[in-house]
């Protein structure tokens, strides 16, 4: 006997979910046919969820299990081997602003060439001219360490070291 419709018992199969022409429509998991955005048959489509990328496999091939927990405990052991992130702003008198703007561009300049400096940002805010903004990422704790003591022998410091710091330190 043949029927065209679905047993009570059981959803019908529909476009969204378990197509019968996929393989393991059978098992109950779900499965979803691409589209382009704007074609979407009045339907609704679930939300699209972040998806966790696996490290590639090409770079752990011919590296030992013994030698990946030696490279792990390591780096567990060794926090000076991790990145040292700072964030946060720093506020001038409004007096100041054109001497820290004058110097703006040459202490980015000698942060950016230092070796260990990932990422160097520091940039006048657009509504309040008397803050400004940093973002850096530095490849090790001696790295920036070596920053800072670069920058306290700097002309920068001496314009700026009065300045209100709000800092935020954190391994990257």
């Amino acid at each position: 006997m043949c029927s065209t419709t679905a047993p009570r018992n059981r959803r019908a199969p529909s476009k969204w979910n378990n197509p019968p022409s996929l393989k393991g429509a059978s098992t109950g998991r779900a499965f979803f046919i691409a589209e382009p955005e704007g074609q979407r048959d009045g339907r609704t489509r679930p939300p699209r969820l972040p998806q966790k990328r696996n490290p590639p496999v090409a770079a752990l091939r011919g590296i030992s299990a013994r030698n990946l927990c030696d490279i792990f405990a390591f780096s567990a052991r060794s926090p000076s081997m991790g990145r040292v992130l700072l964030t946060g702003t720093m506020r001038c008198a409004p007096h100041e602003v054109d001497d820290v703007v004058a110097l703006l561009d040459l202490h980015r300049r000698l942060s950016r060439a230092e070796p260990g400096c990932l990422q160097f940002d520091l940039w006048q805010d657009e509504l309040d001219p008397s803050l400004f903004h940093v973002h850096e990422v530095f490849r090790s704790e001696s790295d920036f360490e070596a920053h800072q003591t670069r920058t306290r022998r700097s002309d920068w410091w001496r314009i700026t070291h009065a300045m209100t710091r709000n800092f935020t330190r954190s391994p990257a």
